[in-house]
């Protein structure tokens, strides 16, 4: 930080920041990834920043919890995004807008399909355009500068953009070999730390004994197994029609039960498709080593801490860490 330039990042929600970027007379604001929710939250962002002379944003969707038949299902992500992005422009007022998360793509075999719905750049720009026609919007290409001050066109960062929509392909597949005494080892290994670390483990079991199994379809093996927290994981035959299932790659089972991150990953990048119950049932399963990876236990201890300190708080909105 220097008498003309600091950066201030301000927790946002649980897991994510807003940034505040304050150089000579500019204020430059960082929404990326923050979901905002109401018009208050909107306040208290205004209120921390002061006018607003350019804004940084997501434009489309970053999630991949959606089965390939559900196109309608992405095509209201992406109508909703555009929608809520344009509301929050109009009571924020900044100078500039520049849309600049939202140019990953999903590029598995499994999860390809992800990209139908997508907001490409240049349509997101007309229709925000449209929308807010007091704001200037403003498209940026890798290598691109601007001074803040010179006029600049969004056509040559558009072209560019289009000739990159139509190259994303499938990239080839890198997985490496694992044989099932792994997958079941990382079963077996998973569900003992589970227990270990949350006392309050078979309360939560207890009640919710019918959500704590489900059917994985391993789609590069052809086989299906049975998890559950008393016999792990059995081969099984059983169509489970009406049941929790979720389909997947060996690789992605393993990486559910081996990484702290591995619940998140799975279904920001979409590589599965489930059913509705198999979508409550991995929430469930894999609530406790999402939250332990990030030092949050189901204990005894941690959840009377947890009620205290909840009725002396005076305000949840943005979490303190």
């Amino acid at each position: 930080m220097s008498e003309n330039f600091s950066i201030q990042v301000i927790p946002f929600q649980y897991l994510d920041s807003m940034s505040i970027v304050r150089i000579e007379n500019l204020t430059i604001l960082n929404l990326n990834d923050c979901d905002i929710k109401n018009d208050f939250q909107l306040k208290y962002i205004k209120d921390r920043t002061g006018p607003i002379d350019v804004l940084l944003v997501q434009f489309s969707y970053a999630i991949g919890k959606s089965n390939r038949h559900n196109k309608n299902e992405r095509e209201k992500w992406s109508k909703e995004i555009l929608s809520k992005l344009s509301q929050n422009i109009k009571f924020l007022k900044p100078k500039v807008v520049i849309p600049f998360a939202s140019f990953c793509y999903f590029s598995k075999q499994d999860n390809f399909y992800m990209n139908d719905s997508i907001n490409g750049i240049e349509s997101t720009i007309n229709y925000l355009s449209k929308e807010n026609p007091n704001i200037k919007f403003l498209c940026f290409y890798p290598g691109d500068t601007w001074d803040f001050n010179s006029y600049i066109t969004n056509s040559n960062s558009f072209n560019k953009y289009n000739e990159d929509y139509k190259k994303i392909n499938v990239l080839p597949l890198s997985e490496k070999m694992i044989d099932l005494n792994t997958l079941i080892d990382s079963c077996n290994k998973f569900i003992n730390t589970t227990k270990k670390n949350n006392n309050l483990f078979i309360l939560y079991k207890f009640f919710n004994r019918n959500k704590y199994k489900i059917f994985f379809r391993l789609t590069d093996l052809n086989q299906t197994y049975l998890f559950s927290f008393d016999n792990g994981l059995v081969e099984t035959n059983d169509p489970y029609i009406g049941k929790s299932w979720c389909s997947l790659t060996l690789q992605s089972l393993i990486n559910l039960f081996t990484s702290g991150y591995g619940y998140d990953a799975l279904i920001i990048g979409g590589r599965f498709e489930s059913n509705n119950q198999g979508l409550n049932s991995l929430n469930k399963i894999f609530k406790f080593q999402a939250k332990n990876y990030q030092n949050i236990y189901y204990n005894f201890d941690n959840i009377f801490n947890s009620f205290f300190k909840k009725i002396f708080r005076t305000s949840r909105i943005f979490h303190k860490r």
